[in-house]
């Protein structure tokens, strides 16, 4: 209990009260002490309360504020139909032109109507886009596949163990690879 709380009436010596006069308050407490211990106890359990409210506010900012990021990321986000509807163009051709994220935002999506491609300007470019596209992307796997190739045949390996995400071959590299295998090609197929 705080110094101050303890009545200035009371014999003691500093901030001490005398032990005969202690053992006698802890027998049988007189009413200043009781009082005394239940303001104690009263601000106690009002920091208490103030913590705990202060702490579900904050929960409650918290999961408000993952409400609202998730609403945002939602709402940003639109559907390969309602892209298509802006711009005239079927919601399949539009499925295929998606960008690299695999999605439409709203951010992307403004862009583009501030500033339409040549491709997005008729359904004829549209589907040119597409087959460019696909044929690009036909094109980076045959490479990617020879690249494999190549390195299957350096190392001795039979192709399906070199991963698809393997460098060009150079000679360097392949010399590299030669003195110090990378794991894939060190490494024993499981029975």
């Amino acid at each position: 209990m705080p110094i101050e709380m303890i009545p200035a009436e009371l014999p003691r010596f500093g901030d001490h009260l005398l032990a005969p006069l202690l053992r006698e308050a802890v027998s049988s407490p007189p009413p200043w002490l009781l009082r005394a211990r239940a303001e104690v106890e009263l601000q106690r359990a009002v920091h208490a309360e103030e913590r705990r409210a202060v702490e579900e506010a904050s929960q409650r900012r918290r999961a408000e504020r993952a409400a609202v990021d998730q609403a945002a990321r939602a709402a940003s986000q639109l559907s390969d139909e309602s892209v298509a509807e802006m711009f005239g163009i079927p919601a399949d051709v539009i499925r295929r032109l998606r960008p690299a994220s695999g999605r439409w935002t709203a951010d992307h999506v403004a862009r583009l109507l501030k500033e339409t491609p040549p491709w997005l300007r008729d359904d004829a470019a549209a589907r040119e886009e597409v087959d460019r596209r696909r044929h690009r992307a036909e094109r980076k796997a045959a490479r990617r596949l020879s690249w494999r190739s190549l390195w299957a045949e350096a190392l001795g390996v039979p192709l399906d163990r070199v991963p698809g995400s393997v460098g060009r071959p150079t000679r360097a590299a392949i010399e590299a690879a030669r003195r110090e295998p990378p794991r894939w090609a060190r490494e024993t197929p499981p029975d």
